[in-house]
């Protein structure tokens, strides 16, 4: 979207969404108002991009993603710096990781989500008060790791704010791209006579797909032919597939419990 006047307004973002839920194959992509960082305060900005996603742009679906705070990049071909909206600088990542790495890995986090050749005027510590707030609107933001100098995706939200498996943008990339490409495969079967033979050999080909990807993109799966008898009479067949999507590890809490000299540690070791 960039951060042109028109792809941070309501009307327009609110468009790219309904296209994406009425399709059910894409994932929105947006930014949020540049307007709303032109607050003194951290606080205040974080809240301002909080309030226009909850108030004014009201929508918790899955199918889209909202990125703040707007980075300042390079523009080597005009020899000057361009602020963009954080939602490019994702897109690219996104791309970047699941070329690389595949499904089900995440544009986020220190290891994967690291962006190089940006700055913020807006630094949004991720130990921040500001950092949590926008997470706990399920809005994304480049972070700033004070201790050593980086930035980083911290966050992989969709903008779904319900605490389940949908809200990371991982998973809902690794179920659309995995629909895609069943989708592809069933293609093939149309126009074929139906046969007990057709209908075993679509079970086949779709779980040989599923089958190595248990563990993998996903914990489990189940796999159905659920045509009926009047299904059969209108030339048709129906399939339904259930998914547990792997989760991600958007929390790791340590607690360090210390001990005399002469504690017994094979106690912890049976445990």
């Amino acid at each position: 979207n960039g951060c042109s006047t028109e792809a941070e307004t309501a009307l327009f973002q609110q468009a790219l969404i309904q296209l994406a839920v009425t399709r059910k194959d894409i994932l929105t992509f947006l930014n949020s108002r540049k307007v709303d960082e032109k607050a003194t305060l951290p606080s205040v900005k974080a809240q301002n991009v909080v309030d226009y996603k909850k108030n004014t742009l009201a929508n918790t679906s899955f199918y889209g993603c909202m990125y703040a705070n707007h980075p300042k990049v390079a523009d080597i071909f005009n020899s000057r710096t361009v602020e963009i909206g954080a939602e490019a600088i994702a897109i690219a990542g996104w791309l970047n990781v699941i070329n690389n790495l595949n499904y089900p890995y995440a544009y986020a986090g220190p290891k994967n989500g690291l962006v190089s050749g940006a700055t913020t005027d807006w630094k949004i510590g991720d130990m921040s008060g500001e950092a949590e707030m926008l997470n706990d609107a399920s809005i994304n933001y480049i972070a700033f790791d004070g201790k050593v100098g980086r930035y980083y995706m911290q966050t992989q939200n969709t903008l779904q704010v319900a605490n389940s498996v949908m809200r990371n943008i991982g998973a809902v990339l690794n179920v659309l791209d995995i629909k895609e490409t069943l989708a592809t495969n069933l293609k093939e079967y149309v126009q074929l006579p139906i046969t007990s033979d057709l209908r075993r050999d679509i079970l086949d080909n779709v779980n040989d797909y599923l089958s190595p990807l248990v563990g993998v993109r996903f914990y489990n799966y189940n796999f159905q032919d659920v045509s009926s008898d009047a299904d059969i009479a209108d030339n048709t067949l129906r399939y339904l597939l259930t998914l547990a999507p792997t989760a991600y590890a958007n929390r790791i809490y340590l607690t360090v419990n210390i001990v005399r000299a002469n504690f017994d540690f094979s106690i912890l070791q049976s445990a």
